[in-house]
């Protein structure tokens, strides 16, 4: 709806802002006077009156959300009780209601009898719904309830799981007893996130989460990363110096930050890998290889980068990806391959199909083709062939049909991610598979699914996310979402530096610190944002500690003077000291002041405790240089030097007298011959019913005076292309040709004239010598009607025409040379195209026909042979 009223109303243009008084007044220089007009007076007050009228729009649609929110509460569980369905959530939602109804103790102690005990692990994950569930039921004298969970990984509140839900249980609970010990990483990556969180009292913002520092486990931690047969300090925390991207001293943008860091981490894992292969880094006794390598990701935009810096360096990764796959360019390749297949006749279509990196082919090879017609023919046979395997056969047997013939498999796999590409690919394919039988949809209706999945306002299906394209041999790229509960040797956290604000018109949930309910807020300027922030900035604490912790034996993590990362976890981390923060201010306003004013030197400073406290274990570096670690991986990829390639420039001529003509082509721009011949007197009779036509029409009346014109001539070829020579049921006929004068618009008067005029069609004799050859005799199955061809033309002159006519043409043609002169011969090379409008077999020979609808007259002797001849000319 937000949309929606921005895209409708434009109250103020912003190319009017400039012109306001007040705005001019501050933009001009001190000791000047402003210059003042009228106009821009006019722009004062007409801001005014639009900055008054939206606050009242944005009131009014304020008012509506929260109508449609009390509408949908009422109205919802009434239609799913009519429809007889209902959710996950309506389970839990009745069984609560059920449990604090009168009745509900008795059935809690029912329940509580049937289970004695109940364990539920990853509780930090649970809403208020489902605890106050179990807290009904187990509430009871010998019943025991367990809770497991960790509100430091709690960060799946975008799936509804309520950090306050377990805060509240937590205070209910009559023993606690916490896990210290770690058995996943080295001893010294332990110390250094003890660090890392030690450095605030309360590193996770609220204080009912407390920080206890981890210990390594009883059983003997994982063995160290050795680079060269020596230990290194575990923990890595890069620092991008502003000087490298802009001047000393200034905040770094977000687009080029992203950037370099993405070409850093690739090159460091492409010097990790480089050195593994050489057997010179170690984790025990086993080379690093891609497996043990993952980088963490807050977006799929920043694991594009990623996987796109490790694609230039040629590092195979595995994208673990929350995307959706009809979001992908291959669902759009998918969309116009599917579509040609399902219009095989149209030549656009298919040429869109040939572009698409399923077919693979480029501009040059298409232009190539269409100038072979036997290679083009074969092109088209084929999306022919496809769509009649889709028709008898299904969807799945057409497609599978499609990748062998036209090696898909192999076109794709020779992409750098080509893996991801096919895996795309055959994830729709077992969609469409599943879509198909659908009776409602055929081939077309296939297709436009397909584009409806596509388009972005389609409601995203969890089933429908990106699969997984292999799992061994490649860099893995993990959400840090999806990571919880995984681990990986060597880990990369380089973009925990997402600020913790919310957008201005934006809705926004907070908490009532008191209770822990949930309140939605769904206009603008709500004091709530406040607290807001505050819970989202707690929520990134929680993920930066879910990241740092999925590591084994190193961890990489990025900080510097970016920009919006004032208001960031590791800003809270490093930089939050209450000591140091405005008291007047709110804590993230003030954290964020603090962190823009620092210079890079100062952030380094507030730094150096955590490394002193870390005692070896965390070590501060420059981001690597791209241009560095590309050298640094030449022994194992190879570097092409700026002087390797150069462009060949084309220094010939290309011809333009080479395309595809038709005979129409040849009369372009002329005057026909006969529109010279002044016109016999016949009235205007396009468009008049038949009735109408008796008071004006000649002495020969019926289907001469059909109405003439191009459209009339149109209709004819349709008509007779439609019709089955063989058909004997006059109903049927009528029928067809009142269909045809309706859709070409004419009147349903002619139908009688234009019945009778097939019927003399059909029975007529076609050749004297054959006096049973008629096209009444003519089945479906030995006819083709308007079938294309093409012939190749060489150097075409009215030269070279006129010694053909001279020496193969019948008496009729002997007067052609004259008129050849007036024809326009501009493709002097090329094809000829055409159609022929009906070809059929009869016995052991072949006919062509060709269909003339000229009105010539409205007499009789209009038709005899000169007139025919004169048409003909």
């Amino acid at each position: 709806m937000d949309r929606w009223v921005r895209r409708r109303f434009v109250l103020f243009p912003k190319e009017l802002d400039k012109l306001r008084s007040s705005r001019l007044a501050r933009a001009w220089k001190k000791g000047c006077e402003p210059l003042t007009h009228s106009l821009f007076d006019l722009c004062e007050e007409a801001a005014a009156a639009a900055e008054a009228l939206t606050a009242q729009m944005n009131a009014q649609l304020a008012f509506l959300k929260g109508e449609l929110f009390r509408y949908a509460r009422t109205e919802l569980p009434i239609r799913k009780t009519r429809r007889r369905i209902q959710s996950f959530d309506d389970l839990l939602i009745r069984l609560r209601a059920v449990l604090d109804a009168t009745d509900g103790p008795a059935l809690a102690a029912r329940i509580a009898r049937k289970y004695r005990a109940a364990l539920i692990d990853e509780f930090q994950d649970t809403d208020p719904v489902q605890y106050a569930i179990f807290r009904n039921v187990f509430d009871q004298d010998g019943a025991l309830l367990f809770l497991i969970g960790d509100p430091k990984q709690a960060i799946y509140s975008f799936r509804g799981a309520d950090l306050f839900a377990y805060i509240q249980a937590a205070g209910h609970v009559r023993s606690r007893y916490t896990l210290s010990g770690n058995r996943r990483s080295e001893s010294g990556l332990i110390d250094a996130v003890n660090a890392v969180f030690e450095n605030r009292r309360n590193p996770f913002f609220f204080d009912e989460i407390v920080f206890e520092s981890a210990v390594p486990g009883s059983v003997a931690n994982p063995a160290c990363l050795l680079i060269d047969g020596r230990p290194e300090p575990p923990m890595h925390l890069w620092f991008l110096d502003s000087v490298t991207t802009k001047k000393p001293g200034e905040i770094i943008n977000k687009g080029i930050a992203s950037e370099q860091i993405a070409s850093g981490v690739a090159c460091e894992i492409a010097r990790i890998l480089a050195l593994g292969r050489a057997g010179r880094a170690l984790i025990g006794d086993i080379p690093v290889r891609e497996p043990d390598i993952a980088v963490l990701v807050r977006t799929n935009r920043q694991a594009g980068l990623v996987q796109e810096a490790l694609t230039a360096l040629r590092i195979p990764s595995v994208l673990f990806s929350m995307d959706n796959i009809f979001d992908t360019p291959q669902a759009m390749d998918m969309e116009r391959v599917l579509t040609a297949i399902a219009e095989p006749d149209r030549e656009d279509l298919v040429r869109a199909a040939l572009t698409t990196d399923l077919l693979g082919a480029s501009a040059s090879s298409i232009d190539t083709l269409l100038c072979d017609d036997l290679g083009w023919e074969a092109v088209l046979a084929r999306f022919r062939d496809y769509n009649d395997t889709w028709q008898r056969q299904g969807f799945i047997r057409m497609f599978r049909q499609f990748l062998v013939r036209e090696g898909i498999r192999e076109r794709l796999l020779s992409y750098p991610d080509g893996e991801r590409r096919l895996t795309n690919i055959m994830q729709l394919s077992e969609i469409l598979h599943q879509a198909s039988p659908d009776s409602s949809r055929g081939l077309a209706g296939l297709v436009q699914w397909l584009a409806r999945q596509r388009d972005p306002a389609t409601p995203r299906l969890e089933e429908h996310q990106i699969r997984l394209e292999r799992d061994a041999d490649a860099v893995r790229i993990v959400t840090i979402h999806k990571s919880k509960g995984l681990e990986y040797p060597i880990v990369f956290c380089p973009f925990c530096w997402e600020g913790s604000r919310i957008k201005p018109d934006q809705p926004f949930t907070f908490h009532d610190r008191a209770d822990g309910h949930l309140t939605l807020v769904i206009e603008p300027g709500h004091p709530g944002s406040v607290a807001a922030e505050e819970e989202l900035l707690a929520e990134n604490l929680r993920l930066l500690y879910v990241a740092l912790t999925r590591a084994r034996n190193r961890c990489y993590l990025v900080w510097g003077h970016l920009k919006d990362a004032g208001t960031s976890a590791p800003a809270y981390l490093f930089h939050g000291h209450p000591a140091k923060l405005d008291p007047s201010l709110p804590i993230l306003s003030a954290l964020e002041r603090r962190f823009d004013a620092l210079t890079d030197a100062a952030i380094r400073e507030e730094i150096a405790p955590i490394v002193d406290r870390a005692k070896g274990a965390v070590v501060l570096l420059p981001l690597p240089d791209a241009a560095t670690g590309a050298m640094d991986w030449a022994d194992t990829v190879a570097v092409i030097g700026p002087d390797a390639l150069a462009c060949r420039v084309f220094g010939g001529l290309h011809g333009r007298d080479w395309q595809v003509a038709s005979f129409s082509s040849l009369l372009a721009g002329q005057a026909h011959p006969s529109a010279a011949r002044p016109h016999r007197e016949a009235p205007d009779r396009d468009g008049l019913a038949a009735p109408e036509i008796a008071a004006v029409k000649g002495d020969l009346g019926g289907i001469v005076d059909f109405p003439a014109g191009t459209r009339a001539g149109i209709f004819f070829h349709a008509l007779l292309e439609r019709l089955d020579f063989r058909e004997r049921n006059p109903a049927a006929i009528t029928a067809l040709v009142e269909t045809a004068l309706s859709e070409y618009g004419f009147d349903p008067a002619w139908c009688a004239a234009v019945c009778a005029m097939l019927a003399d069609l059909l029975a007529i004799s076609l050749d004297p010598d054959t006096p049973d050859l008629s096209l009444a005799g003519i089945a479906r199955t030995e006819r083709l009607s308007e079938l294309e061809f093409y012939f190749p033309l060489k150097t075409v002159t009215p030269a070279t025409l006129r010694d053909v006519f001279a020496a193969h043409g019948s008496p009729s043609t002997v007067d052609f040379p004259e008129h050849l002169g007036r024809l326009a011969f501009r493709p002097a090379q090329g094809f000829m195209k055409g159609f022929i409008d009906l070809i059929f077999r009869h016995g052991e020979r072949f006919y062509l026909i060709d269909w003339k609808s000229n009105l010539l007259g409205h007499r009789r002797e209009d038709y005899r042979r000169e007139g025919l001849h004169e048409s003909i000319l």
